[in-house]
């Protein structure tokens, strides 16, 4: 991000972790101006289900964070961009209007799709799973929860407009923009191909559509720039531009070729 940008105003960073929200003001160079930060619980509604509240969780995590850094005497003038980093792979589904139709489903410690693991292990067999993937299936794997999904709660899935990721819905927020990076969406096995760094839906279109999965783009591009609503939310002004973003712990590959690194 530091590369296109300015050294006058701070750049805000959020991160939403397991158990708390943090945020970060910081110059272009790295320097940490002001931090916040906002605890948060999990839910656990059954044995192997783990999940976050995306609204009391991740939104207001985020504006929180972001309102009392904003009130900080260093973004007196604005920040130049917003960066956002979450756990993940997440599972959330939402209806058009990014309104939450359930819980969202955490990323490794949840362990509820083991028989879709299962089915599409058996169904693709490991190696092209492999191929595609770089990964064998396990419950750090997107994909599968999206079938429990299917499987298990008919009518969220059949309601969802799009199936996101943490940092995707907090973006979505911000500017109306449906946006997931390339490493994110590497944790989507099988469904996403590393080689050609593009949704891959062969032999798997009955778990979700291509229609209702995030754009793919590069971590650093910019998404868009944060709505009205979104300003009277967290105090970022209007306007200020937003990246993709990423998880907190992306994949080391796929990784963009130098070109596309920039914020535009």
């Amino acid at each position: 991000m530091r590369s296109a940008l300015g050294a006058d105003r701070p750049l805000l960073g959020v991160d939403i972790g397991t158990f708390e929200a943090k945020g970060v003001l910081a110059t272009a160079d790295g320097t940490v101006l002001a931090r916040a930060r906002r605890r948060h619980g999990l839910l656990t509604p059954a044995e192997g289900h783990v999940e976050h509240d995306p609204e009391t969780v991740w939104w207001d995590g985020l504006c929180a964070v972001a309102a009392e850094l904003m009130a900080r005497p260093e973004a007196r003038g604005g920040v130049e961009a917003v960066g956002v980093s979450g756990i993940g792979p997440c599972v959330l589904p939402v209806d058009a209007q990014l309104r939450p139709l359930r819980s969202a489903i955490l990323y490794g410690v949840d362990s509820r799709a083991s028989r879709q693991i299962d089915s599409l292990t058996a169904r693709l067999g490991p190696g092209e799973i492999f191929r595609r993937s770089g990964n064998s299936l396990s419950s750090q794997s997107a994909a599968p929860k999206i079938a429990w999904l299917r499987d298990e709660e008919p009518a969220n899935w059949e309601a969802a407009r799009w199936f996101l990721t943490c940092q995707s819905f907090l973006v979505a927020r911000l500017t109306d923009e449906v946006v997931i990076d390339h490493a994110t969406a590497g944790y989507f096995h099988p469904i996403y191909d590393i080689a050609t760094q593009q949704w891959d839906l062969s032999d798997c279109d009955d778990i979700v559509e291509e229609a209702r999965l995030p754009r793919l783009a590069w971590s650093s591009e910019i998404a868009g720039t944060v709505t009205a609503a979104a300003h009277r939310a967290t105090g970022i002004p209007e306007g200020t531009r937003v990246i993709v973003g990423t998880a907190d712990a992306p994949r080391p590959k796929p990784w963009p070729p130098v070109s596309s690194t920039r914020v535009r």
